[in-house]
């Protein structure tokens, strides 16, 4: 009998335990989706605008008639009413290899992680413009406005990666992402500060798949010859007249 007795509280104590775990996990796992849904939000854009240049090009001159290209491109934009301060763009640069196959006309897109005072967001960007992107040598300028739910206060350029779709291989050597208060949409005085990720390729990134829907991707974070990882803060400052205000460059 008392053999029988404790067999019973055993059994009673283990269906305890059970219950309690299923009505644990269930909170447990809706605790995690609520930080994936409320910290990482994910979306894809285009870049609205794309520069080509040769080699013989010096990087200060292809970045200043990029920035030329940019403010003329938002001063039509202000114009429209269509620039908040919501708003924040952000420039991919990739060179491609000197050799004979280096080029590619396969397709290409990025994610950039960025950190920012509401929390994480990736970005992908299809860098795809017939005929004229990737050529053996050339320097590649993107300009991607991406709108966020809200103003924010800061962005950080965390990481990035890099994919080419399809058996037309890509080298590369040069893959860079900036934000500087001059590429901002609304005037240059409202920001401070710059955020960078330039990965160290060392000396040179290829990409290539075995079959024509897949995907081969280089990360920063995994594949640059230094930590991959951006450095930099660009703000927004406190502004004097209520959010949405737009200005000139």
């Amino acid at each position: 009998m008392k053999t029988r007795n404790q067999l019973k509280k055993i059994v009673l104590v283990a269906i305890c335990a059970m219950i309690c775990l299923s009505c644990e996990k269930p909170e447990e796992a809706l605790e995690i989706n609520n930080i994936q849904t409320e910290e990482v939000i994910t979306k894809t854009v285009r870049p609205f605008l794309h520069m080509s240049f040769d080699a013989d090009v010096s990087e200060e001159e292809a970045s200043r008639m990029f920035n030329e290209a940019l403010q003329e491109y938002y001063s039509k934009e202000i114009a429209l009413g269509k620039i908040s301060t919501k708003n924040w763009t952000y420039r991919i640069t990739t060179r491609t290899g000197n050799g004979k196959y280096d080029g590619t006309d396969g397709a290409v897109k990025s994610t950039v992680r960025f950190r920012t005072n509401t929390g994480w967001h990736y970005w992908t960007v299809y860098l795809n413009n017939p005929g004229d992107d990737r050529e053996k040598g050339k320097t590649d300028y993107y300009g991607i406005d991406i709108t966020f739910d809200q103003s924010l206060r800061w962005v950080e350029l965390s990481s990035a990666s890099i994919s080419l779709k399809g058996k037309d291989k890509w080298a590369f050597n040069k893959f860079k992402v900036d934000m500087t208060k001059q590429m901002q949409p609304l005037s240059a005085n409202k920001y401070s500060g710059s955020s960078l990720l330039e990965p160290v390729i060392n000396p040179i990134a290829a990409l290539d798949n075995n079959s024509a829907n897949g995907w081969d991707t280089w990360d920063s974070r995994y594949d640059a010859a230094n930590n991959g990882y951006g450095w930099g803060r660009i703000a927004l400052k406190q502004p004097s007249n209520p959010p949405g205000d737009v200005g000139s460059n």
